[in-house]
């Protein structure tokens, strides 16, 4: 079993964008935050977990039918720093908006076939976001002051490859390998 999950990966000048924000980030906060390395910046779409290596194939087709059948241009829009659970702080991320709804039916569409494949998701709203770094320890209420009062300066973007992410979790964070990815608008 391999841990797996489902996201989108950001064009270069989001992820340009986005860095400039982790950076000022690491100087709002002085409590141990692992930050996500550069190279790993991705949009999470899906988790799926502990996933049978002999069923990877099929995840891929399904991803690729999926998308094939639902192209388009999926925008991120009204992008900006926030924490996952306030009270209790533990992961910090940039969440947004989706343009329209296409993204997150195509979302349902992917949980659905893999669901056949006897994998269970959690019954949740989808929340775009982008995972910057995770809390180790509590977050002090002026380090999250500090941390949500920044300016966030990353435009909408077009998100154009969707990838099938191995995780690995280390002491040092996690580390993200790119099993498949596939174009999600076949103009670009």
């Amino acid at each position: 079993m391999i841990r797996t999950f489902i996201a989108i990966e950001p064009p270069d000048r989001a992820i340009n964008q986005i860095w400039d924000v982790v950076s000022s980030s690491k100087r709002s906060v002085s409590e141990k935050v692992n930050w996500v390395l550069r190279e790993q910046l991705h949009l999470t779409l899906l988790f799926l977990g502990d996933t049978k290596e002999n069923d990877l194939q099929d995840i891929y087709s399904i991803v690729s039918e999926v998308i094939s059948k639902n192209q388009g241009k999926h925008l991120l829009k009204k992008i900006h720093l926030d924490l996952h659970d306030k009270k209790n702080p533990r992961i910090v991320w940039l969440s947004g908006e989706l343009q329209d709804n296409l993204l997150e039916s195509v979302i349902q569409k992917i949980k659905r076939e893999i669901m056949v494949l006897g994998y269970k998701f959690e019954n949740r709203r989808f929340t775009p976001h982008i995972t910057l770094g995770r809390i180790k320890s509590g977050l002090s209420l002026t380090s999250q002051y500090n941390l949500l009062s920044q300016p966030v300066s990353v435009d909408d973007f077009e998100m154009n490859k969707i990838v099938v992410y191995k995780s690995e979790l280390n002491p040092a964070g996690p580390r993200y390998y790119n099993l498949y990815e596939q174009l999600t608008d076949k103009t670009n």
